[in-house]
């Protein structure tokens, strides 16, 4: 039984590395195109890559996904051949016709989202080829993740998202344009894409499919579509219609505000890489209780980073953008930070406490509160944004998600009733107020400083939310064997 959990909690940590990985470059991008580009280039960045964001999910039509829950724990290399052909010559095929419409279409789209003078068609006409590259990359990297490998599942993301980084600042620097910074996002994917399906090829060998299993692949893959899409227009969608009603300018400051404070992001993503197959384990076993125990500790835990990081965002937002970006994203942008920051941290507990239905093979019901949730968004997008600017978009992601977090909990505890602990939220806020407001009194101007100033707090709110008993040194010590093992 040991070798099992250790090989359960290396690849939870992998794949939970890796997820954080990739959240956390979204934040480093904000500096790299808001110093070097200003706001109206990032803006008509983020519209464009809002844009791939959506389509590419809908290219693949659920199959990565059905080739992991149909392959799994497979050994016969005929099946797995079958398995992993059906659905890269559908998944090939298809992307790439959409890739190529996508590039044929640019010039007609709609001038009010993709206007002329920035050049965003032109983008759309090249950068298109980016689903296709995506899609085939997601898709072999589902290999490995349906035979566990994810060790080098996790390092493929990381070695991509170093890549991608690495080539916007260095082409950036020598006054490239935003085309040949896509082209190399498209050169990289495909070469991570050309890399994995070599390996494959070693292994399995190449064969025609018959395509006598795409049936129940559709079956189980394209309900996948939808909830895919209701995430997109949960977390996305409100860049495009800012850009309906206001400039690129607007949505460049937006989302430089946004993925900011999406580093409260990090908590839940890397917790959620280990608990959910923790949870799985445990409820399979009939192991109820234990169960409860590991989802409220894991709330616990993002919560205890969650809630400081968001006050923190509250006292440094002017400071932040004013080290990060160019001063034209700080007097619009400062407010959007703390609201966003407190509206992910509501997401995290939709986000994690979701997994309860999961168990329960309730999903139907994830799907209806993102659907709400995501209807909700819009609705307040369109009402808000042309009344109070990008304000009024910050306001309709925290009412949205304060809902979707509301609903979600009272839904999961209907099958599993674990904690939220309000003794400990209470005294996390309570400590997080008091160092937002020392940190807030330090005079930040440089990156140097910025870093003083989080240390700081880091070591103010670790003293009090000690002497508060809000944790214990022992639940620290013992984080990793608690939700982990």
């Amino acid at each position: 039984m040991n070798a099992p959990r250790a090989t359960l909690t290396k690849q939870t940590i992998w794949i939970g590395g890796a997820t954080a990985f990739t959240a956390l470059s979204e934040f480093i991008f904000v500096p790299i195109f808001t110093k070097l580009f200003g706001s109206e280039t990032y803006g008509v960045w983020v519209t464009y890559i809002t844009i791939v964001q959506l389509i590419t999910p809908i290219t693949l039509l659920g199959l990565n996904g059905a080739f992991i829950r149909f392959t799994a724990g497979v050994e016969d290399k005929e099946e797995i051949r079958e398995n992993f052909y059906s659905a890269f010559v559908i998944i090939f095929a298809f992307s790439l016709v959409v890739s190529i419409l996508l590039s044929l279409i640019s010039s007609h789209l709609p001038p009010r989202l993709f206007g002329k003078e920035s050049g965003a068609h032109e983008l759309i006409k090249v950068g298109s080829f980016l689903i296709f590259s995506w899609a085939l990359q997601l898709l072999v990297l589902s290999y490995y993740r349906a035979f566990l490998r994810m060790r080098k599942y996790a390092l493929l993301i990381m070695a991509q998202t170093s890549l991608e980084i690495l080539a916007v600042l260095f082409l950036a620097l020598h006054g490239y344009k935003l085309i040949t910074i896509v082209s190399s996002f498209i050169a990289i994917r495909f070469a991570i894409f050309i890399l994995c399906y070599t390996g494959i090829v070693k292994e399995i060998g190449i064969k025609a499919p018959d395509f006598s299993n795409i049936k129940p692949y559709l079956y189980y893959g394209l309900p996948l579509i939808v909830s895919s899409a209701l995430v997109w227009i949960v977390k996305l969608s409100d860049r495009l219609i800012i850009k309906y009603f206001l400039d690129f300018s607007a949505v460049g400051i937006y989302s430089a505000a946004y993925n900011i404070a999406s580093i409260v992001t990090l908590y839940s993503v890397t917790l959620q890489g280990g608990l959910a197959p923790t949870l799985a384990t445990l409820w399979n076993q009939n192991k109820i209780e234990k169960a409860r125990e590991k989802l409220s500790l894991s709330l616990k835990y993002f919560l205890l980073f969650a809630i400081p990081s968001c006050f923190g965002l509250l006292a440094l937002s002017k400071e932040i953008l004013r080290v990060f970006t160019r001063p034209e994203f700080i007097e619009k942008g400062y407010l959007i930070i703390p609201i966003v920051g407190f509206a992910i941290t509501c997401y995290g507990i939709y986000f994690l406490s979701a997994n309860v239905l999961g168990l329960v093979k309730k999903t139907y019901l994830i799907t209806i509160i993102l659907g709400v949730g995501a209807l909700i968004n819009v609705v307040l997008n369109f009402l808000l944004i042309p009344r109070i600017n990008i304000l009024g978009a910050a306001i309709a992601t925290l009412i949205a998600f304060i809902f979707m977090a509301f609903v979600m909990v009272l839904t999961a505890h209907k099958y599993l009733e674990f904690g939220l602990n309000p003794n400990f939220i209470v005294k996390s806020i309570l400590a997080s107020g008091i160092m937002a407001f020392i940190i807030s009194q330090l005079y930040v101007s440089n990156l140097s400083t910025l870093i003083f100033a989080v240390l700081v707090g880091v070591v103010v709110y670790g003293i009090l939310i000690f002497l508060l008993r809000g944790i214990t040194k022992e639940e620290i010590m013992n984080l990793k064997s608690s939700f982990l093992k």
